[in-house]
């Protein structure tokens, strides 16, 4: 049984990733659970017994509570325990993960100590239809509040934007610590425009006995990337050139 991590900066096409993969019957992957880089085991616990059943694939979190509080297990313990139980309902299981952006990305150097062979898929996206999606999200949320809709002058704005820098310079930092043979970098839009070699490429590097079927990704058809030019063309005049230095560092004109 091997292990590995979906991770990126939130908004990054973490999640439509981890949905696809949930689709082959050689993957299980939990959903933000904290598997891997939360340090309390209270925490992990409690995300991991009440993590719904994920499509054709089951999970027992109440039998998992109850054997929590049967033994005093530790974090690592507790780890070993939700494999076993995960591999006891998944019998074609070979790949045990967890999809965590963000949180995930800054503690990449000491998931990788901890657990030999660990790999990282890391998503990366535009940045600016990162903080386009953000300031949708943002702008649907205070306008029901509050009737007003995000500027690009806005302290959300600005705060989103440092934090994508930060997120990529936080990669870049983990990347050069670890071992690039575990870790697989894959850009949202070129999983959008090119699903068959998407498939090939997770195919070849979790080494699964079996080639993920494209129509996993189905879900990526409906999905359409540069949006930001449309919903705010004038993003770039508010952009660092910090933000400007990492678009273009990651392929983006």
């Amino acid at each position: 049984m091997t292990l590995f991590g979906i991770t990126g900066s939130a908004r990054s096409g973490t999640t439509i990733l981890r949905n696809s993969l949930m689709e082959d019957s050689q993957i299980f992957c939990f959903n933000e659970a904290g598997l891997f880089n939360w340090t309390d085991v209270i925490t992990l616990h409690d995300k991991i017994a009440t993590h719904p059943d994920n499509r054709n694939k089951k999970f027992d979190g109440a039998t998992l509570r109850l054997l929590y509080h049967e033994k005093k297990l530790t974090k690592s313990q507790l780890v070993d325990e939700i494999i076993k139980h995960v591999r006891q309902y998944n019998y074609q299981v070979e790949w045990i993960g967890d999809k965590y952006p963000d949180n995930m990305l800054y503690k990449m150097p000491d998931i990788a100590y901890q657990y030999e062979g660990f790999k990282f898929i890391v998503m990366i996206r535009d940045g600016r239809d990162v903080l386009a999606s953000s300031l949708r999200r943002y702008k649907r949320t205070v306008e029901k509040s509050e009737g007003i809709a995000p500027f690009m002058s806005s302290g959300y704005f600005c705060k989103e934007a440092q934090l994508w820098e930060l997120n990529m310079s936080t990669f870049l930092r983990n990347v050069a610590l670890l071992d690039n043979d575990n870790i697989l970098i894959l850009r949202h839009e070129d999983v959008v425009s090119d699903l068959k070699t998407t498939a090939d490429r997770i195919t070849k590097f979790l080494r699964l006995k079996k080639r993920l079927d494209i129509h996993c990704f189905d879900k990526y058809q409906k999905l359409h990337i540069g949006e930001w030019m449309k919903d705010y063309p004038n993003m770039e005049n508010y952009l660092s050139s910090r933000f400007k230095n990492y678009l273009r560092l990651f392929g983006y004109k």
